[in-house]
C-alpha cells in the first residue's frame, strides 16, 4: 500500500482530525486575524502622528514690547496789504513742528524717549530785519526704569535742551531798529542728567531726584562771556536735587493734553532758587490732516538776565506761546 494512499483507512482518520481541530479553531483565527488588521492599521497611522507632534510650529511671539507715536504738523499764515489806509503791514509767517515718542516696557523695566521740536520764520512788512525767528526749540527727554515695588521705580532721567539758529533780542536806537544774538545752535545747550525715585500711575509720573547736574554749554564764545562762565571756559557745571511732574491724557473729544514741570536747585541756593522749565501741549483734532495745536513753553533760569529801565538786573519768567491751525499728521503709530 502506497504512503500517499488516499482511500486507506488511516489517511482518512488523519483528515478528519486535522479537519475538526479547524473548526474548533475557526474563531481564534478569525480573531487573530482581526488583530492583525487592527495592529497593522494602527502602525500604519502612527507616522502620521509622530509628523504632525514633530513638526508643529508654535505662532510667533506677539507681545510688542516698543510703543513708537508722533506727530509732524506745518502751517503758514500770510496777509499781504496794498494802500490799506486802516494800518497794518504785510507779513508772511511759517512754522512747522516734530513730537515723537518710543517707549518699552519687559518685566521689570522700562524705556522712554521723548523727542519735540518746533521752528517758526516770520517776514513783516519793510523792517530791517525782514524775516525774524518767533520759535525754535529742540527738546529730548529720556527715562530709564527699573521697579522696586507696585509703581514706584528707581529711574534715570537725562534732559537735553537747545536751538537750530541763531536768535535775537530786537530794540530801537534813536528810531533806528537794532538787534542783539542772545542764542545760537548749540549756544547754550542744557543737559541734566539725574537718578531718583519715581512714582508712575499709567501716563502721569512724579520723579524726585537728590543727585542730579546740570551741565550748560556754549559754542559761542561770545554767549559764554554774557552768560559769565568762570574761568573764560564754554561749560558750566552745577550740582544739586530736582524734580519731573509730567502727565498725558485725553482732553474733551478728539484732542490730547500733556504737561512737564521740570525743577532744578544747586546745592548752595537750595532753599531760596529753583530753576523752572515747563511745557503744556494740547491738540484739537478737526479733521484727519488738520488739528489746533497749542504749544506753550516756560522757562525761569537765573542764568538768563535782563535789565530794567534803571539799569538793574533780574531773572525773568520767559513765555513762549504757539497757538496754529493746519497741516498735522500721526506717524510711527502703534500704541499712545
Amino acid at each position: 500500500m502506497s504512503i500517499l494512499d488516499i482511500t486507506s483507512p488511516l489517511y482518512q482518520s488523519d483528515v478528519s482530525c486535522i479537519y475538526a481541530l479547524c473548526r474548533r479553531m475557526k474563531r481564534f483565527i478569525f480573531l487573530f486575524i482581526l488583530f492583525m488588521i487592527s495592529a497593522n492599521y494602527a502602525m500604519a497611522q502612527q507616522p502620521q502622528i509622530d509628523t504632525l507632534i514633530f513638526k508643529y510650529i508654535p505662532p510667533e511671539d506677539t507681545i510688542k514690547y516698543w510703543k513708537t507715536g508722533g506727530l509732524i504738523s506745518a502751517d503758514l499764515r500770510t496777509v499781504f496789504l496794498s494802500d490799506w489806509t486802516r494800518g497794518g503791514n504785510s507779513n508772511i509767517a511759517f512754522g512747522s513742528a516734530l513730537n515723537i515718542f518710543a517707549s518699552k516696557a519687559k518685566n521689570r523695566h522700562t524705556l522712554e524717549l521723548k523727542l519735540d521740536a518746533a521752528i517758526g520764520v516770520m517776514r513783516e512788512g519793510d523792517a530791517t530785519y525782514r524775516f525774524k525767528k518767533n520759535n525754535d526749540f529742540i527738546i529730548f527727554n529720556g527715562r530709564y526704569g527699573e521697579k522696586l515695588v507696585n509703581n514706584w521705580f528707581l529711574s534715570g532721567l537725562l534732559d537735553v535742551r537747545t536751538q537750530f539758529t541763531k536768535g535775537y533780542r530786537y530794540f530801537r536806537v534813536a528810531g533806528e531798529e537794532q538787534r542783539e544774538l542772545q542764542s545760537d545752535f548749540l549756544s547754550p545747550l542744557t543737559m541734566l542728567p539725574s537718578l531718583g525715585v519715581s512714582l508712575k500711575e499709567k501716563n502721569f509720573a512724579v520723579t524726585v531726584s537728590p543727585i542730579s547736574g546740570k551741565f550748560t554749554f556754549y559754542l559761542e564764545d561770545s554767549l559764554a562771556i554774557r552768560a559769565r562762565v568762570p574761568g573764560g571756559r564754554n561749560i558750566l557745571p552745577e550740582a544739586g536735587p530736582s524734580f519731573v511732574i509730567e502727565d498725558k491724557r485725553p482732553f474733551l473729544k478728539n484732542s490730547e493734553l500733556r504737561y512737564r514741570i521740570q525743577g532744578f536747585s544747586r546745592f548752595t541756593r537750595i532753599v531760596y532758587h529753583w530753576d523752572i522749565n515747563a511745557e503744556l501741549w494740547m491738540r484739537f483734532r478737526i479733521h484727519k490732516y488738520v488739528s489746533l495745536i497749542y504749544n506753550h513753553l516756560i522757562i525761569y533760569d537765573d542764568a538768563n538776565k535782563l535789565k530794567r529801565s534803571d539799569g538793574r538786573s533780574y531773572t525773568p519768567w520767559q513765555h513762549n506761546q504757539a497757538f496754529n491751525i493746519g497741516f498735522a499728521m500721526d506717524i510711527l503709530g502703534n500704541g499712545k
